[in-house]
């Protein structure tokens, strides 16, 4: 269904515009002949569909599910859910499902041609729950799935963002210092009268560069940020090289693959469970997966699985993919059991990015704090060379 703006003229001879939803123009115009109205002009509206945050998303579904599991009808449940709706926008996609589903719509459909852009695997996995009659407990496993999908980036990125914030204070630490601190200083060395050290006369030069050019210096960080940014988004193979760049960095590269491959086995799990087939699954597995190369790869493995050859071969040809997960695969393969093998082999990862992440803070923190010394003590250092080599030449 699309959405279509019309203009047209009653038999009276009255002018009216509107929007209707249609499947083709010559629907809207047999729809509004019907009601006395004849078309003259008719556009398709490009609406542009909102997603919702993958947390709030994970709780609607759970919510959602709840309710069903109580014996609420469809549409009740909904409409409850969107009553405890924590945003405008939010309650408005829910709105909008009720409204479809009591109009007819499965709820699959009504996520599909709704005001919400829902992942391609999530409506999947719905279709599946109420075509296998076992919705609510379709909607809990998918709730679990996306939960523990959020747990995991929360764990890297917990892991991988605190250094970083913890650089950035330390250079503001120093900025400030250098804007500040050292200019008051530079005034009490000049009633020296004595030669500066050169460490001193270094910081001293470096905070007049900086009093006198820190616009220049932040327009250019801005400018290099929005154009990082832009290339990213214009330039597949530049976003590619930085998401393989990251996958081959010591500690991160490993955390972010294991974290890829828990949420890519904890997928493909859930929906083999849910009676998906296996190819539709693997094209599907995009956004779970969240690095370009790993993407990549898998579209490899999908293709390979396309033409007959067994997943866990497939995966076995490409260096993307662990070991383990291609024995787990074949394990499940072998027996009838993928779906088990493959939640297994994500309660594996899941385990792994945990020692990880805590390994890997437990490594950055020492890091860290050195780079925290070394600029702060730097500084410090050189305001009080020259007042030590004073204090030696008076001793002298």
């Amino acid at each position: 269904m699309n959405r279509f703006a019309y203009e047209g003229v009653r038999l009276g001879g009255e002018a009216v515009r509107g929007e209707v939803e249609a499947r083709s123009m010559a629907e809207v115009k047999t729809m509004a002949w019907k009601q006395g109205v004849a078309v003259r002009r008719v556009r398709k509206v490009e609406t542009r569909k909102v997603r919702l945050p993958l947390v709030d998303l994970a709780r609607v579904t759970r919510e959602f599910a709840v309710m069903l599991a109580a014996g609420l009808p469809v549409v009740e449940a909904l409409t409850l859910v969107s009553e405890g709706a924590r945003r405008p926008q939010e309650q408005a996609v829910l709105e909008d499902l009720a409204e479809r589903v009591a109009g007819g719509s499965s709820v699959a459909e009504a996520m599909r041609t709704g005001a919400a852009r829902f992942p391609d695997l999530y409506l999947a996995l719905v279709a599946a729950g109420e075509h296998s009659g076992t919705f609510d407990t379709m909607l809990l496993r998918i709730a679990d799935m996306l939960e523990r999908s959020l747990a995991l980036r929360a764990k890297v990125r917990k892991a991988l963002v605190y250094p970083c914030i913890v650089v950035v204070v330390a250079f503001l630490v120093m900025a400030v210092m250098l804007l500040f601190v050292v200019p008051m200083m530079e005034d009490v060395f000049v009633g020296f009268g004595a030669e500066l050290p050169a460490f001193t006369r270094l910081v001293l030069d470096l905070s007049e560069g900086l009093a006198r050019r820190w616009w220049q210096i932040v327009i250019a960080l801005v400018t290099i940020t929005l154009l990082c940014r832009w290339l990213l988004k214009r330039f597949d193979h530049i976003a590619y090289a930085c998401d393989r760049l990251l996958l081959r960095m010591p500690l991160v590269g490993k955390l972010l693959r294991e974290s890829a491959m828990a949420r890519l086995c904890e997928t493909l799990a859930t929906s083999f469970a849910a009676g998906t087939p296996l190819i539709d699954s693997l094209a599907m597995l995009g956004d779970s997966v969240g690095n370009r190369v790993l993407v990549s790869a898998l579209m490899r493995v999908r293709e390979r699985v396309s033409q007959g050859e067994l997943l866990h071969r497939a995966m076995r040809e490409s260096s993307e993919f662990p070991t383990l997960v291609a024995q787990m695969v074949r394990i499940g393969e072998e027996s009838g059991t993928l779906d088990t093998m493959l939640a297994r082999a994500a309660a594996h990862y899941r385990d792994s990015v945990d020692e990880l992440a805590d390994g890997l803070s437990e490594a950055l923190g020492p890091v860290v704090m050195m780079v925290l010394a070394v600029v702060v003590g730097g500084l410090l250092v050189a305001m009080y060379l020259p007042i030590f080599s004073l204090g030696s030449a008076f001793n002298g």
